[in-house]
């Protein structure tokens, strides 16, 4: 997880960070790129020092006062990522970089540094307040709350999460005494903060909070203020000294937030833990950034609750229905207008000149009509109407952009709601998320899956016993430790047991009534992808044959072909599927590209099915096998006969050299 914080730096001189363009790496473990500055490293100094002084009209190395400030020429943050994330330095300095152009702009001077030497990977980058075209920036908490904000917003799109700040929060130091004990881990605010902070997700109300800070052991006052003593402190401590966020104010209202934030976040972190073997793979990854995704948008756009989702969701249906009325709007003074240039080009190029003076069909009439409205006197004034239709198509064009991002927030805020919603069916809906998701795999991930579990069991072989839950787990698990000093490493019987044994605890199977449903459920899911295979594929079929005659129409509309009466055939064909120039036969063979990517995708998914019901049943039936009283003998008889016909083979081989 990512955050930053900031640092004003004065005059310090820059080549003491190393800074090499280009990105190189240096010998002390820094990764560092520059932005706007020469690609000699040597003049990366001069360079900012030139630009702020050009600007400023104060010298860069001017020394810093006695009293008083001196003036801010850089500015320096530091971006860290969570070690849990486990990124390499280069994508953190590709990270950093990107964080840096958002904000900054491309005209702002700026050195990125990324540590890879230190606990934690961490980027340095340092600012010149000026821009290459004069641009002062300032630093303050409003434009850091910004970076911040960009900084996770670049981190998710690199996959990598965001620093929850509602569950850890950096209070207000007043005095350099109290900043020195924080730093040491001796501070009694420290501690009382730590201690507020952890309860904080686990309560209710602010009552609640109080009570269980008793419960730890420490002392509660109430009165105009809550004071606040710890185990072994002397003196009592109110909790609007501990800083902003510690006002009664900011807890109540922090409980409230986060008891809704967290809601999502908890719901997250229980669907990966409850994952087990499946966490890594691309359903679970998926299933979980989408759910956390919605956390961010409720901690970004401060939605403390349901209601305010509810209302932000109503705002973009009614942002949406407008959205829809424009389109419409555009959409019908596109046509018309494309309907006017197509009459009056059939005015000056296809009606002679009785036409014009009698028309007898309608369009001939329509035709008459809008040479007249308009004033046409000849073939060339029909540009002036192109280009009104040029112009409305560019409108039509972003007003449906307009629907497009109207529709997304609608989802955006609908998901949430629908989240929300399921969270408090009743339902263990965190099974049935695992279970989809699982079900999503593809066959390579679900063998991965099985290959690390099988991998796990012979680990915990080596060490005399195998974790298990479950009757059925334990019977195989008990087999298997009996063969394990018997038979060879490699023995095909031991190796599916392990095999059957790393499938149930995978999936979590634990009785038998489990694995008949998982087995009668992949035999249901792949009958239902045989049928939609099936469908899609006579779709397919009939869009491909519609495709060709439409294909036939369009090159022969304008022509004399020789058998009209199938010309016309292949006239309706197109019609059907509204194909009236090349441009709606492109977008057709797109349908085809997609319906055959979606069978596809079916017959992917009948082969994961039918493995998954195959392996299931080969469990079931190695559970028979291990229930014989016999079997194992048997097993440890086979392998001794194996050794034995060896042995055999070798003297004779022997004998006869």
């Amino acid at each position: 997880m990512p955050y930053v914080k900031s640092r004003d730096i004065r005059a310090t001189p820059l080549c003491s960070l190393k800074y090499i363009c280009n990105p190189q790496k240096t010998d002390d473990g820094l990764l560092v790129s520059a932005v706007n500055c020469m690609s000699d490293p040597k003049n990366a100094y001069e360079e900012m020092k030139r630009v702020y002084e050009f600007y400023s009209g104060r010298r860069f190395n001017e020394p810093i006062p006695e009293s008083g400030k001196g003036k801010v020429k850089l500015i320096h943050y530091v971006q860290s990522i969570d070690p849990k994330e486990k990124i390499s330095a280069d994508v953190a300095n590709k990270i950093a970089l990107e964080t840096v152009r958002k904000m900054f702009g491309k005209n702002v001077q700026a050195l990125v540094a990324t540590h890879n030497d230190t606990a934690h990977i961490h980027t340095h980058f340092i600012i010149n307040v000026y821009d290459l075209d004069g641009k002062r920036f300032y630093s303050n908490q409003k434009s850091l709350n910004k970076l911040k904000e960009i900084s996770d917003e670049v981190c998710l799109k690199f996959g990598i999460q965001t620093y929850d700040k509602t569950r850890t929060v950096q209070p207000k130091i007043s005095a350099y005494n109290e900043w020195e004990h924080k730093k040491k881990g001796t501070s009694w605010k420290q501690q009382i903060r730590k201690a507020i902070d952890s309860i904080i997700p686990d309560v209710k109300n602010l009552d609640e909070l109080l009570a269980e800070l008793e419960r730890r052991g420490y002392t509660v006052k109430r009165g105009k203020y809550i004071s606040v003593r710890a185990p072994e402190q002397q003196r009592f401590v109110r909790t609007k000294t501990l800083g902003d966020n510690y006002t009664e104010e900011s807890l109540i209202r922090r409980i409230s937030d986060g008891r809704f934030h967290n809601s999502y976040y908890n719901m997250c972190g229980s669907f990966m833990q409850r994952c087990g073997a499946y966490r890594f793979t691309k359903p679970a990854i998926e299933t979980h950034d989408f759910y956390y995704g919605q956390y961010v948008t409720l901690v970004q756009e401060h939605l403390n609750s349901i209601d305010m989702v509810r209302q932000k969701l109503s705002e973009a249906v009614k942002a949406k229905e407008d959205a829809v009325a424009a389109v419409n709007s555009a959409n019908e003074n596109y046509s018309e207008a494309k309907r006017i240039v197509s009459l009056a080009e059939r005015y000056f190029n296809s009606m002679k000149g009785v036409q014009r003076i009698f028309p007898k069909s309608e369009r001939d009439k329509a035709a008459v009509e809008v040479v007249k409205k308009y004033g046409l006197k000849s073939v060339e004034d029909i540009q002036s109407l192109k280009d009104r239709s040029a112009e409305l198509a560019k409108v039509l064009e972003t007003v449906r952009k307009n629907l497009n991002a109207a529709s997304a927030e609608v989802k955006k805020y609908q998901d949430i709601v629908d989240t929300f919603d399921m969270m408090n069916s009743g339902e263990d809906y965190i099974s049935r998320l695992i279970r989809e998701a699982r079900e999503r795999c593809s066959l390579d991930e679900w063998y991965d899956v099985v290959h690390k579990n099988c991998e796990d069991i012979r680990e915990e072989l080596s060490q005399g016993s195998i974790a298990v839950s479950g009757e059925i787990q334990r019977a195989l698990a008990e087999t298997i430790l009996r063969l394990n000093d018997q038979v060879a490493y490699d023995n095909e019987k031991l190796r599916s047991l392990i095999h059957y044994l790393a499938i149930l605890r995978v999936d979590n199977i634990t009785t038998e009534k489990e694995l008949a449903e998982n087995i009668g459920r992949m035999k249901n899911s792949k009958k239902a992808a045989d049928s939609d295979g099936n469908a899609i594929q006579r779709q397919a079929r009939e869009l491909r044959d519609d495709i060709h005659m439409a294909e036939i129409y369009l090159e022969n509309k304008d022509r004399h072909f020789p058998n009209q009466e199938w010309l016309e055939e292949c006239h309706r064909a197109a019609e059907k599927h509204g194909v009236y120039n090349m441009s709606g036969l492109e977008r057709l063979r797109n349908d085809l590209a997609e319906l055959e990517q979606k069978k596809s995708d079916i017959d992917e998914r009948k082969l994961f099915y039918y493995n998954k019901a195959r392996d299931y049943s080969g469990v079931r039936d190695m559970l028979a096998n291990v229930r014989d009283k016999g079997y194992v003998e048997r097993v440890i008889r086979e392998e001794q006969e194996k050794e034995h016909k060896a042995q055999e083979r070798s003297k004779k081989k022997n004998r006869g050299r």
